[in-house]
């Protein structure tokens, strides 16, 4: 074998090592470590003939899939921008996922009184809601004999739509592969609310508007890990908007009623299960 023909042969091997996934293939073979196109649930992004001798490019097999299965949250979490009350919640989310990217979620939440719920532990009755109002609030009942008008959130319940653009994958203790997804979600429903000044104050002026029902609407965002194929746990950020009305006046003859635009952002985290619990 003449020099010239030895030099060819590193030469060409080299080409193949650092040409890596990007290989001339045979007609019908499939890269060690990929998928075919027939066993892969996500569409390849690129394919291209083996009969024409070009390159194939494939995503590797997605092992936690959403589409067509229902998921059951169980959540909870509180307010973090009212200055003068704690709203803890707690509640239940419901999503169907039409796609890997669209659905379609329903949620109702209560927030309690943690003062009923200290009275009721250790059998004191309740003459104050101390324990729902923040340290500003009780220092200006304090200082000031003053209670700042505010509602406490009791009830809330909406129904929207979820998009899901963004996926990906992370090893956990360099052992375990675990699934993430970025969601955003929009919708509409209803906040119900209590207004405090009348019970903690004996503000008879906003006797009328003490307990209400708003129309409300609510973005947010949210972050999902899948454990496995059937569990996960989800963290969200919502913005719910509502307009309250407070009717001041002792005679009904000259009661004033005036609007305010009223917002909350609830931080919430929650396990998710999924139904049917695995996929074909």
């Amino acid at each position: 074998m003449s020099s010239h023909s030895r030099t060819k042969i590193p030469v060409v091997v080299a080409l193949i090592l650092v040409s890596g996934v990007d290989t001339v293939l045979a007609p019908g073979t499939v890269v060690a470590g990929e998928v075919s196109p027939e066993q892969s649930p996500v569409a390849p992004a690129r394919i291209r003939s083996y009969e024409e001798g070009q390159l194939i490019k494939t995503i590797q097999r997605k092992n936690f899939l959403k589409a067509h299965r229902f998921e059951l949250t169980a959540f909870a979490g509180g307010e973090t921008i009212d200055p003068f009350i704690n709203h803890w919640v707690g509640g239940l989310n419901g999503t169907y996922h039409v796609t890997e990217v669209f659905a379609f979620e329903g949620v109702l939440a209560y927030s309690p009184f943690i003062s009923n719920i200290a009275g009721s532990i250790f059998g004191t009755p309740v003459t104050n809601y101390d324990l729902d109002l923040k340290d500003l609030t009780l220092e200006l009942k304090e200082t000031a004999s003053v209670t700042p008008r505010s509602s406490k959130m009791r009830f809330y319940g909406h129904t929207g739509v979820v998009y899901s653009p963004l996926y990906g994958k992370f090893a956990f203790m360099s052992r375990k592969i675990v699934n993430f997804d970025i969601y955003f979600m929009s919708g509409f429903g209803f906040v119900r609310t209590m207004d405090l000044a009348a019970d903690v104050s004996d503000d008879t002026m906003v006797s009328d508007t003490v307990h209400q029902t708003h129309f409300a609407t609510d973005f947010g965002f949210g972050f999902r890990v899948a454990f496995n194929r059937w569990m996960a746990i989800r963290l969200d950020g919502r913005e719910y908007f509502y307009i309250e009305s407070v009717t001041t006046g002792d005679n009904p003859a000259y009661a004033e009623e005036l609007l305010s635009l009223k917002y909350y952002f609830i931080v919430q985290t929650g396990l998710s299960f999924f139904f049917p619990t695995t996929w074909r």
